[in-house]
This record gives C-alpha cells, structure tokens and sequence, in this order.
C-alpha cells in the first residue's frame, strides 16, 4: 500500500515523520508522493485539514492524522503509538467512518466563489473583519449574521440546564 506524508515543519514533527517513515518501510509500505492510496498529517487540525485541501477532498483516499499539534480534534494517533499503528494499518484492523463535506458558495457582488471544507468555514473581508452574512440552504434564509463592533465584545454564559 502506498502513503503519502504531510508534515508540519517544525522539529517535533519532522522527527516523528521520520520515525514513522522508519516504522512504515520496515512493514512494506511505500512512501509514494503522487500515487497513494493513504494519507497521513503530521501536526494538528491545522495540517490534517491542509492535507485535506491539498488532496482537493479526493474520495479515493484515506486519511488519518498523527497528533503532534496544538489542537488536534481531527489527528486521532498519538506519536507514542505509531508501531502500533502500523501494525492496525498493516493487518487491516481499523475503523473507517465517512464524513459529509460541505460545499459553500460565498456570493459578493461582482462575483461568486465555491468552497469545500469539512465542518466549519470564515468568512472575513480584506482587513480579516467579519462582516454582514444572510446564510441560506437551497435559497431560504436561514440566519443572518451581522458585523459587531470590535468595541462591544460579547459575552457567553453557559446555562445550568
């Protein structure tokens, strides 16, 4: 089975990349950077959605992520556990759940664009500002969003209920 590598370029991850490169040739994989049939990240949701992007949501491959980032929602392996890894990619004991990918079309007045990402998006203007949003499905508003003053922060309070 081929692999293909997306890793972070900082030292933590370049190294656990280079372990896992280590782990993978040494179980018969082949690191290969235009056919592959696995994807793997090396940071935290940052790279693992990059990888994703870059790949353009292909759904021919499967991805997985090594944690090694501030956040990691998406990353699932931990680097203490890429020998154990390898052996479930190896032996073919893995779970694989299929996730939705949302198509949005931001809509300005001189010009549309779409998008795809996999659970949230921004939108911001030039300055990176939010702005005004009416949010619609299938042409029914669904919510409308407006820009806040950077004066007037918001507050949020979670209920006891």
């Amino acid at each position: 089975m081929n692999v293909k590598l997306f890793v972070n370029q900082n030292p933590f991850s370049k190294n656990v990349a280079h372990e896992l490169t280590q782990i993978l040739k040494q179980h018969h994989f082949k690191i290969d950077k235009t056919n592959y049939e696995i994807a793997i990240s090396i940071g935290g949701d940052g790279a693992f959605l990059r990888m994703v992007k870059k790949t353009k949501f292909n759904p021919n491959i499967y991805y997985i992520g090594i944690h090694t980032g501030t956040l990691g929602f998406l990353p699932e392996v931990l680097p203490t556990e890429l020998e154990d890894f390898v052996c479930y990619l190896e032996n073919q004991k893995y779970q694989i759940d299929e996730i939705g990918i949302l198509e949005t079309t931001v809509e300005c007045e001189e010009n549309s664009k779409q998008f795809l990402s996999l659970n949230e998006i921004v939108v911001r203007d030039k300055k990176l500002n939010s702005v005004t949003l009416d949010i619609e499905i299938e042409h029914e508003l669904l919510e409308r969003f407006n820009k806040i003053s950077k004066k007037s922060p918001i507050f949020y309070k979670w209920s006891d209920e």
